[in-house]
C-alpha cells in the first residue's frame, strides 16, 4: 500500500512523506490506533504509524508477504514496549512551552483541542490540564 503520513504541524506548507509498505495489522494501544507495517529496509522489523495520520491510501498491489511465528512474536514484543503512564492525583492546569517540531507530540498527549499561542518564531506555549500525582518543581 502507498500512503501519505501527515503528522499535525504548526506550519501549513509542510510536505508530507509518501510511504509504500506492506501492511501487517492494526492495533489499539495508548488510546490510539496504529497501522503496523513491514519494514522497508529490514523485512523482519515492524514499523507503526498512527492511523489517524495516514492519508490518501492507495493499494498498489496485493501483498504476498507471509510472516513466520517468530516474526509475529517479535512484532508483539515491540508493541508491548509502547507504554503510556497514567497518574492519580489532583487536576492541575499548567503551561508548557514547546518548539514547532513537537506539535504532533503535544496533540498525541493532550488532544486536538489545545490552543497554542505563538511566543516567537521558534517557541509556542499551551495550557493543559494534567493529573498530577506529585508536585513538579523547576529550578
Amino acid at each position: 500500500m502507498r500512503f501519505e503520513y501527515q503528522k499535525p504541524s504548526l506550519t501549513f506548507n509542510e510536505k508530507h512523506k509518501l510511504t509504500e509498505l506492506a501492511p501487517i495489522d492494526t492495533v489499539f494501544s495508548n488510546n490510539e490506533y496504529y497501522l503496523l507495517c513491514q519494514g522497508a529496509k529490514d523485512q523482519n522489523t515492524c514499523i507503526q504509524y498512527r492511523l489517524d495520520y495516514v492519508k490518501n491510501v492507495e493499494i498498489v498491489k496485493d501483498s504476498d508477504v507471509k510472516f513466520e511465528d517468530y516474526q509475529l512474536n517479535s512484532f508483539e514484543k515491540k508493541l508491548n514496549n509502547m507504554t503510556y503512564m497514567y497518574g492519580e492525583g489532583k487536576i492541575k492546569v499548567i503551561e508548557l512551552e514547546f518548539t514547532p517540531n513537537v506539535y504532533s507530540n503535544m496533540i498525541d498527549k493532550f488532544g486536538k483541542d489545545i490552543h497554542p499561542k505563538k511566543i516567537n518564531e521558534n517557541l509556542y506555549c499551551v495550557q493543559v490540564r494534567l493529573s498530577m500525582p506529585f508536585l513538579l518543581k523547576c529550578r
